[in-house]
């Protein structure tokens, strides 16, 4: 295998370029196939969500509608809907909570770096400020810059967005990216229009992205090739011509690596647009030969020409700063070692409730026939000569017997299998009728009702947890990585407990960091935790007391009561304990434990605790 620096280094020839094109072209027509049944399965999801009648029982065996079943009622119902729309109210509301940061962070600091920060010379406006700068005052710092980029766009509505399509089809998908937005800016000589880069993080459909499947991306077992994403999207050939003219065409930026003649003579559809390609991750171009290409950390774009004697062109290269992917996946059950893409919960209810329409269908059309059912009527009476024998409400069939009225099917029957079937559905998705507001029971207390809404939210919990622990929080580390290497001089907003505007220079910023991402909680959780809180709180007065007396007494006690009221308070699940302590206890040990932030180097939490103190500058 070359050395990859030098495939780095070296201009690719158009041989070589044609091979990645037609390789990336191949990957992807493979990924496809290899999904094709979980795609059909998407499609019928997308039906149901609309409401819109599939109408299988008016079709004839070639499809088409059959005229004399016209009369056959049409109906969707609302399950998946509802559904998606509870998981999805629920997820939100489980990870952001009304009030605070969803997240905490942990950054690793010295003791000369506590002692040359000045907050007062930070801080602007008439703000309770401290007096002396602690661990806790640099990790809000560092809370506030990412909160500052999440408010300059729908972060919140974006996550909703990926939960939708991992409740949908099994894995939502965002993606990372550093964007220039144009701000009104307050300098020195006056309000200035600056371009300001940060990390923005984007929703993609898991119907257009097409994630490694291969065997190492699967297993996990020490890969040394990193996995790859392929982004399938159509797009107007006239708007990616003018990006590549404003573009860069260093391909050692991201924002760059745009090949421009590449895009003369592209031949788009009638509608002006051109399907293309975006291949993320490294990139082995297998050969029988000795021309195996390695490409680590790219980003290329593939377009199709649609022309006769078109094919598939590279028209933009670029290498990664990061090793990180940019694509972060939430999948919401992993069902098989083997397979790549996760099971949700509208994926199980897709056969339901195809049942459960079939089923009220059925009750209708019978419902209907017993309103006006059919008739017998003697041939030979010239009144009723002429008259069709087709079933619907209301028909005549010829019959020796005279008059006669038909009793067809049994609607009860019916609508008890439509019961069972919908219970099932509930049963299937976890969203029973309560969390729709509904009362199961007349004679149910508000607490049981609020007891059964938490036991059908258990799977949502779990879910949102997941996302907390896993895709969430490595999208910290992504953004902290990210807007750090963008950062310039900036005011930040520090909503608690300061409440006001901090200017940070990118060298008062930490760059190891250790992030937590606690959410919201879940409905009981929520409850459990103040009453934590309030538990550990009563325990950590008692033992104040306690040394209040000692120290009253001139008695030396040979336990550190100040740890101890802090270990509690801590197992107490109070996340901020430098926030709440007055006590003015030392630092020690910060750069004693390090670590990368990153997907497979995980950071360990600072040691509290010791002999040194942050001194005010």
């Amino acid at each position: 295998m070359p050395d990859v620096k030098k495939i780095e280094d070296k201009k690719l020839s158009d041989d070589q370029f044609k091979k990645i094109a037609e390789y990336i072209s191949d990957e992807y027509t493979t990924r496809k196939r290899k999904r094709g049944d979980k795609e059909k399965k998407w499609k019928e999801i997308d039906r149901q969500l609309e409401m819109e009648p599939a109408c299988r029982h008016k079709r004839d065996s070639q499809g088409r509608l059959d005229k004399n079943k016209s009369w056959m009622p049409e109906i969707e119902l609302p399950l998946q809907a509802e559904t998606l729309e509870i998981l999805t109210s629920d997820a939100r509301r489980m990870t952001f909570p009304d009030t605070g940061s969803w997240f905490t962070a942990n950054a690793k600091v010295s003791k000369e770096y506590l002692e040359s920060m000045e907050m007062e010379t930070l801080i602007s406006g008439e703000t309770d400020q401290p007096s002396i700068i602690k661990q806790d005052n640099i990790d809000k710092i560092v809370i506030g810059a990412i909160e500052t980029w999440h408010r300059q766009y729908d972060f919140r509505g974006n996550i909703d967005l990926i939960n939708a399509e991992s409740f949908k089809y099994g894995d939502g998908v965002g993606r990372l990216r550093n964007v220039k937005k144009s701000m009104f800016i307050d300098t020195a000589s006056g309000i200035a229009d600056m371009d300001k880069k940060f990390p923005v993080f984007f929703p993609r459909s898991i119907k257009n992205t097409y994630l490694d499947d291969s065997e190492h991306s699967l297993q996990n077992e020490g890969y040394m090739i990193g996995p790859s994403v392929i982004f399938e999207q159509t797009i107007k050939l006239s708007g990616l011509k003018v990006a590549a003219s404003n573009g860069d065409n260093n391909p050692m930026d991201e924002n760059g690596g745009w090949m421009s003649k590449r895009l003369e003579g592209l031949e788009p559809d009638k509608n002006d647009q051109v399907k293309f390609f975006e291949y993320e991750g490294d990139l082995i171009v297998p050969d029988s030969g000795a021309d195996t290409m390695y490409l680590p950390k790219v980003i290329i774009t593939v377009l199709r020409d649609s022309s006769k004697n078109g094919g598939n062109r590279i028209v933009r290269l670029r290498f990664k700063k990061s090793s990180l992917n940019s694509y972060i996946v939430f999948p919401y059950h992993r069902e098989h070692i083997d397979q790549r893409y996760a099971s949700s919960p509208l994926m199980k209810g897709r056969p339901l409730q195809m049942a459960a329409v079939e089923s009220i269908t059925q009750y209708l059309m019978v419902a209907a026939l017993h309103a006006q059912p059919p008739m017998k009527y003697d041939p030979d009476d010239e009144y009723y000569a002429g008259s069709a024998p087709s079933l619907f409400p209301g028909c005549r069939i010829p019959s020796t017997g005279g008059l006669d009225l038909l009793k067809v099917g049994e609607p009860q029957a019916m609508m008890n299998a439509y019961l069972a079937l919908v219970s099932q559905y509930h049963g299937a998705s976890s969203v029973q009728p309560s969390r729709l507001g509904e009362q199961t029971k007349s004679h149910t207390t508000a607490r049981s009702k609020d007891l059964e809404i938490a036991r059908g939210t258990v799977r949502t919990v779990d879910y949102v947890k997941s996302s907390l622990e896993g895709p969430l929080t490595k999208l910290l580390y992504m953004e902290w990585e990210m807007g750090l290497r963008e950062w310039n001089n900036e005011d930040i907003y520090l909503p608690q407990p300061y409440g006001g505007y901090v200017s940070i220079s990118k060298e008062m910023l930490p760059e190891v960091v250790t992030f937590f991402a606690h959410g919201a909680g879940g409905p009981l959780e929520e409850q459990e935790k103040v009453t934590s809180r309030l538990q550990a709180l009563q325990v950590a007065l008692q033992i104040d007391k306690i040394k209040a007396e000692y120290q009253a007494q001139g008695i030396q006690s040979s336990i550190d009561l100040d740890a101890a009221i802090e270990q509690v308070l801590r197992e107490g699940r109070w996340n901020d304990v430098d926030a709440i302590l007055t006590s003015n206890k030392p630092i020690a040990n910060i750069g004693a434990v390090s670590g990368v932030a990153g997907n497979t180097e995980i950071n360990q939490p600072p040691q509290i605790g010791g002999t040194l103190s942050a001194q005010p500058a």
